[in-house]
């Protein structure tokens, strides 16, 4: 049974005469004390752990929103002891400046009650002072146990701290972070990162975690104090700019259940935070106007770890999500703004009509997760900065882009090791490409470091596939339709000094009206393709005439295996640079096979005409030889693909001149004779590859 809060005296069971009047319509009779006591709490019982913020006990409260509320609230926020919870009714309250909550822990109620402010600055800003800054000594790595062994850290300093085993604490140090966008000398970002206390010794302190960058110059570690800050209900709106509710060095806090109507600035800042929670808000709109410096993020995230944010719906911001890149000269007294975003979640949520990337990482992040977050009407999906990120599942419908892994914008910032796995998305519009990794762009040094894209499903591409420059990338399971109006020399894959190894990659173009050049790859730079196995499905016509286009001066292996198609490109693949290079393609016509290598007269005696012999790893390649104008000898043939390769040559019916097959060891040919073989119209002859020569059965 839910007990009911109405006012009455707890001592004499005595109600005042609206309730009775309520309790004899409902009941018909006067309850005793002791029915009362177990049907109701009592308001002197209830307010043992919470504060009920009314005009009368705070002057100056009025939820009619004629007159500024701020010192009102303010007081009764002051008011509510340590880990109670104020309650602010429901009401139009005016806020003229900022409820500040500093090293408390309070839930604030705001269930019902709608707030306003037309200026400046926060309407909510929550904090913990910092607690003391312990110099380190030396930090090495070592092992720490319960049962098992984990990876940890020591830290050595001048005392104990008395920290205890669970504490968190933060460790900063003035190093530059490596791989991220770079400051201007004196400002710049720093090293830092959140661990948990094993245990203490008389100078030592022992964490459980793995270093992830290098802390080597001026180290310290403070503890995270603990006050724990939830923001229930409420709705928000905001016309002034800055954060609408900012979150700065706490521990656990969470905000739920809250709307957010509008704001000019970004709607929720979480700044050096461990295991912040936000669930079931709302965000209408924030702006988005880089030229004037606002960025109307839902969530800006700076330097906050293992944090989650739940069922979420935003509207029409920049990003839904996001982390920050803030820079601090050395030893900076604004901790929270050292180290990485780090580890947190972003799960079952939407982002509808984002003016830029709807889920977002900064090159200051590390590890978070986006699991099942869709975007729709926005203008692309997800963008990954930063290291080793996730996307699980979730759903892009009607946006320009799908996702962009790339580097900070003019800048060669790092971003790798992430895995996209479960993407469904629908109609992609942008004329460049549906996913498109972009890294280095000022130095053009290849990324060796690679991410995993696998599992994709896209209904609706008009540009390519993929496109990907300085980068490594492998993958599986992509299921693709492109759009009836295609971009001229659209490909799956755009590959300029980068590599990808796939498994399966089907791309079905039957709806297919216009665009001409559509290719299956295409090759710039020192790029490397393998695919095994695939489909290819386009309509009959001029669009559709290479499976792989190389562009000048490329430096290319391109390995394809099992390509099938339903048409006939009628120009395969341009010469295929690299000698490790083959495509294997099988189509609904006799001749539209990569086993088959088609020359005729003049071709017959140029080495480089035979050459796409070893661009196949069938076991059984054919060479087809005609000539209706002179004799002609067949030139020097390439290396087969493996010992046991069967070379079956044959004549067409229809030539009207002889084909001499040299037996020329130099030409890697032997004959059965040990002679030269003529060939006339109809002849066939057949050769194994032994490893050095074509030998002739």
């Amino acid at each position: 049974m839910v007990k009911k809060l109405v006012s009455y005296d707890s001592d004499t069971g005595e109600l005042s005469s609206d309730v009775e009047a309520d309790l004899a319509q409902r009941f018909g009779e006067k309850l005793s004390k002791a029915d009362a006591d177990a049907t109701y709490v009592p308001l002197s019982v209830f307010a043992k752990d919470a504060v009920i913020a009314t005009s009368g006990a705070f002057p100056g409260l009025d939820p009619t929103a004629a007159t500024d509320s701020t010192a009102a609230l303010q007081a009764a926020a002051n008011a509510t002891p340590d880990g109670a919870r104020l309650i602010i009714p429901a009401g139009y309250y005016r806020q003229d400046g900022t409820l500040s909550v500093v090293d408390k822990t309070i839930t604030i109620e705001n269930y019902g009650a709608f707030f306003q402010k037309s200026t400046d600055g926060a309407m909510i800003s929550a904090a913990a002072t910092v607690d003391t800054i312990y110099p380190v000594s030396s930090l090495t790595a070592i092992t720490v146990s319960d049962e098992n062994s984990d990876p940890g850290v020591r830290l050595t300093l001048s005392t104990n701290p008395g920290w205890t085993k669970g504490d968190i604490v933060q460790v900063i140090a003035d190093d530059i972070l490596p791989g991220v966008l770079p400051g201007n000398g004196t400002n710049e970002p720093r090293t830092g990162q959140f661990f948990l206390v094993h245990s203490t010794g008389t100078n030592t302190v022992d964490l459980v975690g793995t270093l992830h960058d290098p802390m080597t110059t001026n180290i310290r570690v403070h503890r995270l104090r603990r006050h724990r800050v939830t923001i229930a209900g409420g709705d928000f709106n905001k016309t002034g700019t800055g954060t609408t509710i900012g979150l700065t060095r706490l521990a656990s806090p969470v905000i739920r259940d809250a709307s957010f109507n509008a704001t000019a600035g970004q709607v929720i800042g979480v700044t050096g935070c461990v295991g912040w929670r936000v669930d079931n808000i709302v965000v209408d709109a924030a702006p988005n106007n880089p030229g004037s410096g606002i960025f109307g993020y839902g969530i800006n995230n700076t330097c906050s770890a293992w944090g989650r944010a739940s069922r979420m719906r935003i509207h029409r911001v920049r990003h839904a999500y996001t982390t920050a890149d803030p820079m601090v000269p050395a030893n900076s007294s604004a901790v929270h703004n050292y180290g990485r975003a780090f580890g947190n979640v972003c799960e079952n949520s939407t982002a509808v009509g984002t003016n830029s990337t709807a889920w977002d990482t900064h090159s200051m992040s590390q590890g978070d997760m986006f699991v099942n977050c869709d975007a729709i009407d926005c203008y692309n999906g997800y963008g990954l900065r930063g290291r080793q990120h996730s996307i699980q599942g979730g759903k892009v419908i009607d946006c320009r882009y799908l996702f962009r892994i790339f580097s900070q914008t003019g800048s060669n910032s790092e971003s790798w090791g992430h895995i996209i796995d479960g993407i469904h998305a629908t109609r992609i519009y942008g004329d460049e490409e549906a996913m498109r990794i972009d890294l280095n762009p000022l130095s053009g040094v290849f990324e060796s470091r690679k991410s995993t894209i696998r599992n994709i499903t896209i209904d609706g591409v008009k540009g390519h596939v993929i496109q990907a420059m300085n980068a490594l990338f492998d993958g599986d399971g992509w299921m693709v339709n492109g759009a009836a109006v295609r971009t001229p020399n659209a490909a799956v894959f755009q590959l300029i000094n980068a590599k990808a190894k796939m498994g399966r990659v089907c791309m079905d173009q039957t709806a297919h009206t216009s665009g001409t050049g559509q290719r299956f790859a295409y090759m710039a730079g020192t790029s490397e393709l393998d695919v095994a196995g695939g489909r290819w499905d386009f309509t009959t016509g001029p669009d559709f005439t290479r499976i792989v286009v190389r562009a000048t001066g490329a430096t290319d292996k391109v390995r394809i295996d099992s390509l099938e198609m339903s048409g006939k490109a009628t120009m395969p693949y341009d010469s295929l640079y690299d000698a490790n290079s083959f495509v294997d393609y099988t189509g609904p016509v006799s001749d539209a096979r990569g086993s088959l290598v088609v020359t005729s007269r003049e071709a017959i005696a140029d080495a480089t005409k035979l050459a796409p012999i070893a661009w196949t790893r069938s076991p059984v390649v054919q060479l087809q030889l005609f000539s209706n104008t002179s004799p002609y000898t067949l030139a020097a043939l390439p290396s087969g693909r493996y010992r046991g390769q069967m070379l079956v040559m044959f004549v067409l019916g229809t030539s009207t001149q002889p084909i001499t097959i040299p037996n020329d060891a130099t030409k890697k040919i032997v004959t059965k004779a040990a002679a030269d073989l003529v060939l006339n119209a109809g002849a066939t002859a057949q050769f194994v590859w032994n490893s050095t020569h074509w030998v002739q059965l």
